[in-house]
């Protein structure tokens, strides 16, 4: 019996240091109120080794974010489903249409609905927040130095179903228009989710992330290496 959450996790070795960093993914979810029962996520040992205990820790809460349906769980239409909180997947102008994200959006400065990641390839659009918009918000496809959990994640997560607690969020603002506008699009990448190590001692540097429907093994696998962005 589950009454929440479980999510294995697991050391393992898949191609050593510099490569993929992990994998994750829902694995089982109730048909009752197509909420996730279990998830996994796995970590490659030769590269959760070089990375310090705080991006470790945003590199987790990333990827739990998507075993409890961020970006995985936003349209469950295709599979019998009836939750869709997502409008405009498959264009250039994709947003997330759940009220409670919708009203810490707007009290963060936006307006409309919520912008999602319509770049990058199958692993990152449609499953992240935007890029140019949120930059080093946890749940967009970069992780940067420091990735705050904004309110705005935190009540998406109650638009799926979740009693959340928005007073558990970081402090988070959007940045300024000169910052938004610096990124350079994700690289497209064919694995599934990507995300890998900082480089350099300063561990600066921005890191490819793509997440992609189902769990590790499947053909939607969560699966993490990076193409190493220059900070702006």
């Amino acid at each position: 019996v589950i009454d929440d959450v479980i999510i294995d996790i697991r050391l393992v070795t898949i191609d050593g240091e510099g490569g993929v960093l992990g994998r994750a993914g829902p694995s089982c979810f109730s048909t009752s109120n197509e909420m996730p029962l279990t998830g996994m996520m796995e970590f490659d040992v030769a590269d959760v080794a070089e990375l310090d205990a705080g991006r470790f820790r945003d590199v987790v809460r990333h990827e739990m974010g998507h075993v409890l349906g961020i970006g995985t769980l936003w349209d469950m239409t295709g599979i019998g489903g009836s939750r869709k909180v997502i409008s405009g997947s498959g264009t250039g102008s994709p947003t997330f249409t759940g009220v409670r994200a919708v009203a810490e959006w707007s009290a963060l400065g936006g307006s409309g609905k919520v912008p999602v990641e319509a770049t990058g390839g199958p692993g990152t659009a449609y499953s992240h927040w935007r890029e140019t918009t949120f930059d080093d918000e946890l749940m967009t496809g970069w992780l940067d130095t420091t990735s705050p959990a904004s309110t705005m994640t935190i009540a998406s997560l109650a638009d799926l179903g979740y009693h959340v607690d928005l007073s558990a969020a970081d402090t988070y603002s959007l940045p300024g228009a000169a910052m938004r506008s610096s990124g350079s699009a994700p690289v497209d990448d064919e694995l599934g989710i990507v995300l890998r190590p900082p480089i350099g001692p300063a561990r600066s540097a921005r890191n490819r992330d793509r997440v992609a429907d189902g769990p590790p093994g499947d053909s939607g696998e969560h699966e993490h290496s990076a193409e190493p962005r220059a900070p702006p």
